[in-house]
């Protein structure tokens, strides 16, 4: 062999001795700490080519802040226990058993390998733990933070996967990163007895938070949550505080403390909102953006006032809003869809800052004034297509992009609704004043096109009490229909002033007549415009309604005509309970209640006049009308 030969074979020996090189930890030195020779079966102190074993039953230290121990992996097996208390590294893959235990006191782990623990590793003492930025750990077991144990500083990548656990107990405890380049991923379960503060790009990725006491804040430029489960326990909170948090998937989970929104929020795509238990999610401040939709599916509390909705996106209510301050849609939607409720309250408001196409409230299902003041509503459209009761205070709507009630919309209450000057109106849709009844208000130049109604209900004669009434403040343009909603027996020519202005009528285009239905009559009401500043229906007629059902067919009234007693039998056995017997004008004249099961009554009809009359016989909740003369 010739000496170059030689040379390459001894050179390729090395390398190979120098890459396969295995340490077992003996524990033959004065000590158990690694950089003590005697401790490991080669009789030397791992290197960076060292593959390490710590085999089950061993107890041994890593110690030293002047050099990092690096090696090239670590394999810790059965119970083996191994604590850290100084600089060290590892280049490859390294595992922690399922019963093996790292207590890690000190010091910074550092890459570019990768430490998966199936076992348990548990931090201890106030000092500073650091993943260097080339450096992942993999957590399939139990990662422990207890009390007083120092910050985690995360510069490479912590994953908590779906089998993992991350526990914070004692006091509250901190997770950050000082270079802003680290991240933790979390697929698993995140619980804290006491308090965690996560300064460091978080992603959730439909893990989960159980939060039993303190308080959990997520708080850095890039955080997502995609998904996942939150439990909250009463008397605990979770902020979303500073930076942004991107939010995507369905976001569940129990909240009995809250779950705090400070920061700004985005949704580039979709996210989802359920959350049950007793408290609500509340946006305290700072945007929602993105160019998404948020789905509200649980409750939201605005307070404090926020910046608003930007960047075309659609906050989607369906659940309740609690409107407790000032909304600001800026550039975007508020939807409030047919299963949702949105909830004026004192202090509320819909503004803007800005000038954007889009800056819109849409109202599907019900928005309720339910406390006195003004809920002004500024700058933005206001859409509404389904309910909107004002049944306490004012809802002002100052915009030149408008107000328009659809065709399928309903304005009503006993509050006041105003439109200013400057504010284009359009209703196509229901105006029902009153609360069973009562009296609405109409700030502003009240406009009216071909598919409106005015909805209006007669309990009574005595306005406001017994029947509503839209009043007016400004000029009225009336047309459409109006839909009486009869609760009681009116009179021929009973008046009810259903409508009045401080202005002028400038514009009539209802019906003449309108009907309506009680006690399977049907009446009739002539509808004026009078004065011009006053609509006004007065009860011209009734007839027999179309509403008999077969209960009448096993009716029978004789004799008819009768000149003293009037029989009515229920030939189908039916017992019956009341009997009503009225002028052909309306009037009730006789109206008899029986307790007993009776078939067959006999009415005395000896002191009528002569003429038309009609006897209204029920039972249970059937009912029949006849007509009948009296000779």
């Amino acid at each position: 062999m010739n000496r170059n030969v030689y040379l390459l074979c001894m050179l390729l020996l090395i390398s190979l001795v120098s890459i396969a090189q295995t340490a077992t930890f003996i524990g033959g030195g004065s000590d158990n700490k690694w950089r003590t020779a005697q401790n490991w079966d080669t009789g030397t102190i791992p290197g960076p080519s060292t593959d390490v074993i710590l085999p089950a039953g061993s107890s041994s230290e890593i110690f030293g802040f002047v050099t990092t121990l690096q090696v090239n992996s670590i394999t810790i097996q059965g119970d083996a226990l191994l604590t850290v208390s100084g600089l060290w590294g590892i280049n490859e893959a390294s595992t922690v058993g399922s019963n093996a235990t790292i207590n890690w006191n000190a010091g910074t782990l550092h890459g570019p390998g990768t430490l998966l623990n199936e076992g348990t590793i548990a931090h201890a003492t106030v000092s500073t733990k650091t993943v260097e930025e080339t450096a992942t750990i993999q957590n399939e077991g139990d990662y422990i933070l207890p009390g007083s144990s120092g910050d985690f500083l995360i510069e490479g990548l912590f994953e908590n996967t779906v089998d993992g656990t991350l526990l914070a107990s004692g006091n509250p405890r901190l997770i950050n990163s000082t270079t802003f380049n680290g991240i933790f991923l979390n697929f698993g379960r995140i619980e804290t007895t006491t308090g965690l503060s996560l300064l460091i790009t978080f992603e959730n990725e439909e893990g989960i938070f159980d939060i039993q006491s303190g308080t959990c804040i997520i708080n850095d430029p890039d955080s997502k949550l995609n998904g996942g489960e939150y439990t909250i326990a009463a008397g605990a909170e979770m902020q979303w505080i500073g930076g942004t948090t991107e939010l995507s998937g369905t976001l569940s989970g129990t909240l009995m403390g809250p779950l705090n929104w400070f920061g700004n929020v985005i949704v580039p795509t979709t996210a989802i909102i359920n959350f049950d238990g007793d408290e609500t999610l509340h946006w305290k401040d700072n945007t929602l953006g993105g160019g998404g939709t948020l789905f509200l599916d649980s409750p939201l509390a605005l307070d404090n006032g926020t910046d608003g909705i930007i960047e075309t996106t659609t906050l989607e209510n369906r659940s309740v809003i609690e409107l407790n301050s000032m909304l600001q849609i800026i550039d975007g939607t508020l939807l409030n869809t047919t299963e949702g409720i949105i909830n004026f309250n004192t202090s509320s408001s819909v503004s803007t800052s800005g000038s954007a196409a889009t800056r819109e409230l849409v109202n599907e299902g019900l928005i309720l004034k339910n406390s006195s003041g003004i809920t002004p509503i500024n700058s933005v459209t206001f859409e509404n297509g389904g309910t909107l009761d004002i049944a306490e205070g004012t809802v002002s709507v100052n915009s030149t992009l408008g107000f328009q009630n659809r065709p399928e919309g309903t304005v009503k209450g006993t509050g006041a609704l105003t439109i200013t000057a400057n504010t284009p109106m359009s209703n196509e849709g229901t105006f029902a004043p009153g609360a069973s009844p009562g009296i609405l208000t109409f700030n502003g130049d009240f406009d009216s096109e071909a598919s409106a109604v005015l909805q209006v209900e007669l309990d009574g004669l005595e306005q406001g009490d017994d029947y509503d009434l839209l009043e007016i403040t400004g000029n009225a343009d009336f047309q459409g229909t109006v839909d009486v909603l009869l609760g009681f027996e009116p009179e021929i020519d009973d008046e009810f002033i259903v409508a009045t202005t401080t202005g002028t009528i400038t514009n009539c285009d209802l019906p003449s007549t309108v009907t309506g239905n009680f006690n399977n009559l049907e009446y009739t009401f002539t509808v004026e415009c009078r004065n011009d500043n006053e609509v006004v229906l007065t009860a011209e007629s009734f007839i027999l309604g179309n509403a008999e059902n077969e209960f009448s067919n096993s009716v029978e009234v004789y004799p008819n005509p009768t000149s003293d007693w009037l029989h009515v039998t229920s030939k189908k056995g039916d017992a019956i309970d009341s009997i009503s017997v009225f002028s052909i004008e309306g009037k009730l004249l006789k109206n008899q209640t029986y307790s007993s099961s009776m078939e067959t009554v006999n009415i005395n009809m000896q002191a009528l006049p002569s003429g038309i009359y009609f006897v209204t016989i029920s039972s249970k909740e059937k009912q029949s009308t006849k007509r009948f003369i009296k000779q």
